[in-house]
């Protein structure tokens, strides 16, 4: 691969590049550099993906055997390069951990044996289970998935964008070994990362960017400390720093006793015993779904999540920080803690259009405002170079904050931690000082972490047994769709309160059997939409005759009018449950399928899967901006909470459009293409009992619709039939 003079300038100015690199077949790349000097930016162009960087200007271009990246076809273009961005959540295509690795090959062309081989080879590799959500894995799993999907179609040259920062180290070095095997095999992998000292025995090259240049580009071995100033040294070019002594232990503000905590379902934390002290620093460490975020949801004071975008919801930076002291009456020096977090000179930008590490810092600056007891941090060096994350640590040692946050970096841990605290599988194994919490931790330490405890490496933690490849389940999509039609006509042709309310019976049962714990929610849903459009229908009908049902003064109750409102309000809850049960019930991507067989443009039918995969993803996040707000007191009055509420939806769309445009790249980067044929690894199939289903419900909806069409007929004088009297009764 050639990059070219390949640049990029912003709209605004800022310009990354222009760089030339020749990268060889086989080759080890270490990129890294400060926040913000263009990695990312240069690593999205040399995939290729010039289009998806708004209205800049690009410069130069990246080759594959002299071919020019940004003109091949998606398809071919995923065959030569997988890339992977930082955010694994939002690179999330499917609806299961086989179907996410299958991506690239049914848009590359595989034929369905094939690409059910490389899903099993992955998966093997990979160690997760087949049928399983992406969403409902850790965001350890979610990385490794992604960056198992970038290669899926066969990519020559990887690159990856700090995939490193939401995997434990022992997951870190098993991907590291991964990609050591595939540069081994002939690979060019190019990873981006701020942990140096993790990839350094990896990496053959190393490239240092600032400023939106390469200002480093050599070997390894011929790689000078002052090269990487301002980064994180690995233990061959430094030692690390000292560490923090431990405090004197001051009051107990919190505990929890035999904690047991779940999420979506499933038991994540078993009998967890924490104390928590005035003053600490106590770090949480363990394996990717070691349950460490559901313990920090269970915590007091103000919690700062992984993702800081969902806990910015106002206008500008100064009134991010002011709207807690001035909502809680506080008296605090925002202005000191600004400077500390060095974002006072933010002060009037718009917090959701900062760079993600500026984003992180007015987050944690914010709920500092608040004077949380403690402060609640979830991977706060996620993106984040060596000298931002020492900066916001000095700040909270200024500020004297008491702070509990998790992480992966376990030479933070040793260093500026108070007490370490080692989760495992839900369970509390080790909680101490750094050095014997660390050292009795089963976790793979890298050699700058050895140095700091001085001990050998522990027993690392089993890997998983992967799954084997299954099939997907259920029946036929084209069913499912078939059935939701046949229930869209009947409710639009019936008319009679009586068999529409049949029908909405009908389709509540399934509903109510795939919907799980939320059966009170959408029954409640269903009322509300009943009650609520007999009686507005009831109030405002206005057709004569009418025949008054209940009178209250001047206001009127029609009879009519909650007839009709009853008829309307049932067709609508008969879809709606008909609608839920298909939603829940097909798996997102043999929905696609089917939506695909039917002939509906596979663009149109992705779009409309994706959304519906994103609802409770969307309500999840609406739900975190919803507890940022609790650090101030939102107001009494019901326009302002209106107001209010309508703010909170800031975070909420600034994080869909970066979802959409992230998403957008990963579709990109493994092939998707609107006008292009895919082969799916396992072709539908309609089992004989699923086409008599489907054609006795046609057929029944045919007959209604028919026997309606005839009765308006009569009623039209245009056809009469004497022999039909019967019938003409019966739609009556």
């Amino acid at each position: 691969m050639k990059l070219e003079g390949l640049g990029y300038t912003y709209v605004g100015g800022a310009s990354v590049g222009p760089v030339s690199l020749a990268l060889r077949p086989g080759e080890r790349v270490l990129l890294t550099g400060p926040s913000g000097s263009g990695k990312s930016t240069l690593l999205r162009l040399a995939a290729g993906l010039t289009q998806r960087h708004g209205q800049g200007d690009v410069v130069g271009q990246a080759r594959v055997d002299g071919q020019p990246l940004a003109g091949m076809a998606p398809a071919q273009r995923a065959r030569q390069v997988g890339l992977v961005t930082q955010d694994p959540s939002d690179q999330l295509v499917a609806g299961s951990v086989a179907d996410e690795l299958a991506f690239g090959p049914e848009g590359a062309g595989f034929a369905p044996e094939q690409t059910h081989a490389r899903v099993g080879e992955l998966l093997a590799q990979l160690g997760l289970p087949a049928a399983a959500a992406p969403q409902q894995l850790s965001a350890g799993q979610r990385q490794q998935l992604v960056v198992a999907a970038a290669r899926s179609a066969g990519a020559r040259w990887l690159l990856l964008d700090e995939p490193l920062g939401h995997l434990d180290p022992g997951a870190a070095q098993r991907l590291l070994e991964q990609l050591d095997a595939l540069a081994s095999a002939g690979l060019g992998v190019v990873v981006v990362e701020h942990r140096v000292d993790a990839c350094w025995a990896w990496c053959d090259r190393v490239v240092v960017m600032r400023r939106g240049q390469v200002v480093v580009d050599r070997p390894r071995s011929e790689v000078h400390p002052s090269d990487l100033e301002g980064l994180q040294l690995p233990a061959a070019l430094g030692a690390p720093a000292e560490v923090v002594p431990p405090p004197r232990a001051g009051a107990v503000v919190h505990t929890l006793r035999g904690l047991a905590a779940s999420y979506d379902g499933r038991a994540v934390l078993h009998g967890v015993d924490l104390v928590l002290r005035a003053g600490e620093r106590v770090v949480v460490v363990g394996p990717n779904g070691a349950g460490k975020s559901t313990l920090l949801r269970q915590l007091p004071g103000l919690r700062v999540p992984e993702d800081p975008d969902l806990s910015l919801f106002r206008a500008t930076v100064a009134e991010e920080l002011a709207v807690g002291p001035t909502e809680r009456g506080l008296t605090v020096d925002v202005d000191r803690i600004a400077r500390a977090l060095g974002v006072r000179d933010l002060w009037e930008e718009p917090p959701q259009a900062l760079s993600r590490g500026q984003r992180l810092r007015v987050a944690v600056a914010a709920a500092l405002c608040c004077q949380p007891a403690p402060l609640v941090l979830d991977e706060p060096t996620t993106g984040q170079d060596a000298e931002h994350v020492e900066g916001l640590f000095d700040a909270l040692e200024a500020l004297g904050t008491s702070v509990v946050f998790a992480t992966h970096d376990l030479e933070l841990a040793a260093r500026r931690a108070h007490r370490v605290v080692v989760l495992v599988d839900g369970r509390v194994v080790a909680d101490g000082p750094p050095a014997e919490a660390l050292a009795a931790a089963p976790l793979h330490r890298a050699p700058r972490v050895e140095a700091l405890l001085g001990s050998g490496p522990p027993q690392p933690l089993p890997d998983g047994v992967a799954a084997t490849v299954p099939d997907p389940s259920g029946p036929d999509p084209r069913l499912s769709l078939g059935l939701l039609a046949t229930v869209g006509v009947l409710a639009v042709v019936l008319d009679a309160p009586s068999t529409l309310g049949a029908l909405a019976l009908v389709t509540a049962l399934p509903a109510l059997a795939v919907v799980g714990r939320y059966r009170a929610a959408m029954l409640g849903v269903a009322a509300a939409v009943v009650w609520s459009t007999m009686l507005s229908q009831a109030l405002f009908y206005s057709d004569m005759p009418r025949v008054p049902l209940v009178s209250v003064g001047p206001v009127t109750l029609w009879r009519e009018g909650v007839v009709h409102g009853l008829v309307q309000s049932l067709r609508l809850v008969a879809m709606g449950f008909a609608g839920a049960t298909v939603a829940i019930a097909t798996a997102p991507d043999r929905l696609l399928q089917g939506l695909a067989a039917l002939r509906v443009p596979w663009a149109v039918a992705f779009l409309a899967v994706t959304s519906l995969r994103m609802v409770p993803l969307v309500a999840r996040e609406w739900m975190a901006v919803r507890q940022a707000r609790s650090r101030g007191v939102p107001p009494r009055q019901p326009w302002a909470r209106l107001r209010d509420e309508l703010l909170l939806l800031r975070p909420v769309i600034a994080r869909a459009v970066r979802r959409a445009r992230t998403l957008a790249e990963a579709l990109d980067a493994r092939g998707f293409d609107p006008a292009g044929g895919r082969v799916p690894r396992v072709p539908l199939r309609m089992k004989g009992w699923e086409r008599m289903v489907l054609g006795v419900a046609g057929l029944g909806a045919l007959g209604v619709v028919g026997s309606e069409v005839l009765y308006q007929l009569y009623l039209a004088e245009v056809l009469y039939v004497p022999q039909l009297r019967p019938l003409y009764a019966w739609v009556r």
